[in-house]
């Protein structure tokens, strides 16, 4: 890094001028804080999230568009987890010497990229010099009052479903993690990524590696189930569905049944990368990394939901189980239905993890 604080923030100011030039922005970056005009009669909803070096990316394989594409659409996720949609973005970065004036630009070409998407702005933020780089982010979105989606809401005999397919996230990292990579096929998927970031690429590995920097964030299907009110409970599952679902049940005070065979897994395997079923739920259910959609309906509106997804040509949904009493804890069950052990979700503090 050869460009003194001052040059940074111009070189990123001059790199964000497109995205705060956005209706609702009153003051952008540069100034002790950005100002955004609310959006009458709704609430705000407010999410962070962060990526670090060494835990969530490795140096030598992580670009700077790849990295900030990631960053951006992962914190996004929790936006539309909640029902709401994403409107501005606050950038905080840790960087180190080794990140170049070019990185950092490619770096905000990705978060816009990510932004532009869903019509959001990135007004503001923070540079500080660190040993690891980090991107910690801040999102702010809207929705109706009373209209949010919360992890609080599941009930005794809610169905659990699932948006999209598990694991192919987790693999993805597996393989980048042990070096198993090449870059130019890295290079391949920036190319593609930055050329239409919500496509699906023809190369089965370039689409394995997209799901992990570009994960398929369901934006309209958020906004078609908060419309529609049939949601109980919802969460993206960033850290696999063990974990998730864990949270749901918790703040909800109830307990979960999960038919392991059900969880609908990517499929569309490299075969140099390809790895057995058995394997794929295993990271489906403990890889995380996916930011597909977990939530709970009632069982009296199960054939409402199926109409909505299918009338509004949205995602496939898959029912892999349902909500029990907090006394009988949280089972995954075999096909044979007897409960299988060992399945758990990422710890962020755990020492065994990679990957997050």
């Amino acid at each position: 890094m050869r460009l003194s604080e001052r040059e940074l923030v111009s070189l990123i100011r001059r790199k964000l001028a497109r995205s705060t030039a956005s209706e609702g922005t009153i003051v952008g970056p540069g100034d002790d804080a950005a100002i955004i005009a609310p959006t009458p009669g709704e609430a705000l909803a407010l999410s962070t999230d962060a990526i670090v070096e060494d835990v969530h990316f490795r140096r030598r394989w992580a670009t700077g568009f790849l990295l900030g594409l990631k960053s951006l659409l992962s914190s996004i996720s929790d936006i539309f987890a909640m029902g709401a949609r994403p409107r501005a973005c606050l950038v905080s970065l840790g960087l180190s010497t080794w990140a170049s004036p070019l990185f950092v630009e490619d770096l905000f070409e990705g978060m816009l990229k990510a932004a532009g998407r869903f019509g959001a702005s990135i007004v503001g933020g923070n540079i500080t010099r660190s040993n690891k780089l980090f991107i910690d982010m801040t999102v702010t979105g809207h929705l109706a009052p009373g209209n949010a989606i919360t992890r609080a809401g599941a009930k005794v005999g809610d169905a659990i479903y699932v948006t999209g397919h598990l694991g192919g996230a987790a693999l993805a990292a597996k393989h980048l993690f042990g070096g198993r990579i090449d870059r130019g096929r890295l290079a391949e998927v920036e190319s593609f990524l930055r050329d239409d970031v919500a496509a699906t690429p023809g190369d089965a590995q370039v689409e394995l590696l997209s799901r992990f920097f570009a994960p398929p964030i369901r934006a309209e299907e958020s906004s078609a189930l908060a419309a529609a009110g049939i949601c109980t409970s919802m969460i993206d599952i960033s850290d696999g569905i063990g974990s998730d679902l864990r949270e749901v049940c918790h703040e909800s005070g109830v307990g979960a049944v999960i038919e392991i065979d059900s969880i609908p897994v990517f499929d569309r395997l490299p075969g140099s990368l390809a790895i057995n079923r058995r394997d794929m739920l295993r990271l489906a259910i403990s890889g995380g990394e996916d930011y597909e959609l977990l939530f709970t309906v009632r069982q009296s509106d199960e054939l409402r939901l199926q109409r909505l997804f299918q009338e509004n040509d949205l995602c496939p949904i898959t029912k892999i189980g349902r909500i029990t009493p907090n006394s009988e804890g949280i089972v995954f069950l075999d096909n044979d239905g007897r409960p299988s052990e060992g399945f758990t979700g990422f710890d962020h503090f755990s020492t065994k993890e990679e990957g997050h």
